[in-house]
C-alpha cells in the first residue's frame, strides 16, 4: 500500500486528524487504514488481494493444488529490495498470478521498469533584500493518483506546478528568494501537496496571488476535468526569515522541477521511441539542503538509463548533487501476451463467471511479478497481473468497486481449480 494522506483545508490544517473506518456507499467500497492518527482512505491497493490470499491458505474449502505465496510489506518501488535476499530460482511454481491491478476487464502480462533517483542541493542562504517580507505559498487538494497508472492523465503533480507557476512570475513579473520547498510522501504517487516558502516584496503580493490562481484555472482546465478541488494559498509565513536564496539560485532551482523530468502521453510498449514519466515524488529540507527523491519509469532499459542521464546532466549544471539511482523494478515484457497459458485460462474462467472478456493490456501493470521472475525465470511468459476495478489509487480517494470483486474472487477459484 502506498500511503497518502489527506490534507487539512485552508484554517484547519493543524486541527486533530480524523481516523476513517472501511466503508460502503452504493456500489463501491472505500477500504481505509489509520496508520499513527493520520487521516486517509487507503487500502484497497491491495488490501484486496492480500485478503484473498489468507482467505484461500487459511480455509480448507477451495480447491487447488500446490500453492506458493509471496507477500510483502513493500509495494512496486521496493520490491527489488526485499527479493535482494532471496535466492535464484527460489519458486517452483510453473505459474504466476499477481493480485494487483486495478481493472477486470484487462490482464497484464508485460510492465515498465522503474528506477529510484535520489539527488540534492544545498541552499547558499544569503541576507534577504531590505523591504521583503516572508510567504507560504501552497497549491493542495490536487487529485493525486499513481505514478504509472495515472501517466496517461494530465493530473498535476503539485511540485511540479508550483514550481513552474513561480518561475513563470519570475520571468513575467518580479523576482523572488526561495526560503525552502516540500512537497510529497511518496515516490510512486503523484504529489497532491506542496509548500514553497519565499521572500518577496510585499506590492508584488497582489499580482503574485493573481498569477497563481490563473496558472491553477489553466491547469485545471487542461487536466479536462480532473484536479478540480485544486487550492492555492499565499499568506505571510508564521516565521520571518534572515536568510534566502539569490535570485539566479532560486529560478535555477525552480527550473530544475518544473521542466527537467518529464512524462508522455500514455507508457505503452508499442511506442519504443518514448520515454515514460520521470515523477517528482518526494522533495524535503534538512539543514538547508533540498533532498529530492524521482522515479523515472520506462519499459526499456535504455529508457531508464536515458532518463536517468538526462536529470543528471540537467540538475549537475543547476547545482544538484549526489545522484543516486537504485534500480527498483525490472522490465517485465511478453511479447505474445495471447500465448500465455494462466491468461488463457484467466480469460476463459472470467467469460464463465461475468458473461465478458477480458484482454491481454500493452500498458503497464503488474510491477511485482518481474522481480519474482528475476529470481524464477521459469515464469517468464507464465505469469499475469489480473485485479478487481479500483478507482484512484495512490491517493486518499482510493476505492474498489464491490461487485468486481465478487467477479474477480470468483474466476481465482475457478482459475486455481483449473490449473491445480
Amino acid at each position: 500500500m502506498v500511503w497518502a494522506p489527506e490534507p487539512g483545508f485552508e484554517g484547519e490544517e493543524n486541527g486533530h486528524p480524523i481516523p476513517v473506518q472501511t466503508t460502503i456507499s452504493g456500489k463501491q467500497a472505500v477500504i481505509s487504514m489509520d496508520a499513527d492518527g493520520k487521516r486517509s482512505s487507503l487500502g484497497a491497493d491491495d488490501g484486496v488481494g492480500v485478503a484473498a490470499i489468507m482467505e484461500i491458505m487459511t480455509s480448507n474449502k477451495y480447491q487447488h493444488g500446490p500453492l506458493e505465496v509471496f507477500l510483502s510489506v513493500t509495494e512496486e518501488v521496493d520490491i527489488v529490495y526485499c527479493m535482494s535476499s532471496v535466492p535464484k530460482r527460489y519458486f517452483k511454481a510453473k505459474h504466476l498470478l499477481n493480485l494487483d491491478i486495478e481493472s477486470p476487464e484487462r490482464m497484464y502480462t508485460s510492465s515498465n521498469g522503474a528506477h529510484k533517483v535520489y539527488c540534492d542541493r544545498p541552499l547558499k542562504l544569503k541576507p534577504v533584500h531590505k523591504g521583503t517580507k516572508t510567504y507560504l505559498v501552497q497549491v493542495s487538494h490536487l487529485d493525486g493518483g499513481h505514478s504509472a497508472l495515472a501517466v496517461h492523465n494530465p493530473l498535476n503533480n503539485a511540485i511540479t506546478f508550483l514550481c513552474d507557476s513561480v518561475y513563470s512570475f519570475t520571468q513575467e513579473h518580479s523576482k523572488v528568494s526561495l526560503v525552502s520547498l516540500e512537497g510529497g510522501n511518496a515516490v510512486n504517487a503523484i504529489p497532491r501537496k506542496a509548500d514553497m516558502i519565499i521572500q518577496a516584496d510585499p506590492k508584488d503580493l497582489p499580482e503574485l496571488k493573481k498569477h497563481l490562481r490563473h496558472a491553477l484555472d489553466v491547469a485545471t482546465k487542461m487536466a479536462q476535468g480532473l484536479d478540480k478541488e485544486g487550492r492555492i494559498m499565499v499568506k505571510l509565513a508564521d516565521t520571518q526569515v534572515k536568510q534566502a536564496c539569490d535570485y539566479e539560485e532560486t529560478e535555477q532551482i525552480l527550473w530544475f522541477y518544473a521542466y527537467v523530468p518529464t512524462g508522455i502521453d500514455r507508457m505503452d510498449i508499442t511506442m519504443k521511441h518514448i520515454f515514460a514519466a520521470s515523477n517528482v515524488g518526494l522533495v524535503k529540507m534538512e539543514n538547508n539542503v533540498i533532498k529530492t527523491t524521482m522515479m523515472p519509469r520506462c519499459f526499456f532499459d535504455d529508457g531508464l538509463a536515458y532518463q536517468y542521464n538526462r536529470l543528471r546532466y540537467f540538475g549537475a549544471r543547476l547545482g544538484f548533487k549526489n545522484f543516486q539511482e537504485h534500480k527498483t523494478c525490472i522490465p517485465w515484457l511478453t511479447e505474445h501476451p495471447e500465448k500465455v497459458e494462466i491468461a488463457q485460462t484467466w480469460s476463459r474462467c472470467y467469460t464463465k463467471v461475468t458473461g465478458k472478456y477480458t484482454f491481454p493490456a500493452k500498458d503497464p501493470g503488474g510491477i511485482e511479478p518481474a522481480a519474482i521472475i528475476d529470481i524464477s525465470p521459469q515464469l517468464f511468459n507464465h505469469a499475469v497481473a489480473v485485479g478487481p476495478r479500483m478507482y484512484d489509487c495512490h491517493s486518499p480517494l482510493e476505492r474498489v468497486e464491490v461487485k468486481s470483486i465478487l467477479d474477480w474472487w470468483k474466476t481465482l477459484l475457478l482459475v486455481l481449480k483449473e490449473i491445480k
